[in-house]
This record gives structure tokens, sequence and C-alpha cells, in this order.
């Protein structure tokens, strides 16, 4: 999923972005959260349509 998606379904970005090298291959990452009212979090979640 892009980002741009995950932002559009309620996804928020979180903390300060991070780079990082695969070789010579730039990698760029940063956390997205997500608050769902009256929703537990539990590892049956499927995360990607949330």
């Amino acid at each position: 999923m892009r980002v741009s998606e995950s932002l559009n379904n309620g996804w928020q970005l979180y903390g300060s972005s991070t780079l990082t090298f695969n070789r010579n291959t730039p990698i760029a990452g940063q956390a997205l959260v997500k608050d769902v009212p009256d929703e537990t979090f539990s590892q049956d979640i499927d995360l990607r349509s949330s």
C-alpha cells in the first residue's frame, strides 16, 4: 500500500522519518498510526485494509 493511500484511509504520520542504505540503495521510512474508536489492537487485525 502506498503512503498516500494510507493517509487517505485515516492513517497519520508519526515521529521522525529515517533513512538507511542497503548497499547503494537508499531506504526511507516513517511510522504510520491510526486510532480507531472502540477497537482494541489484536494480532488478528489485517492492518492493510484498516
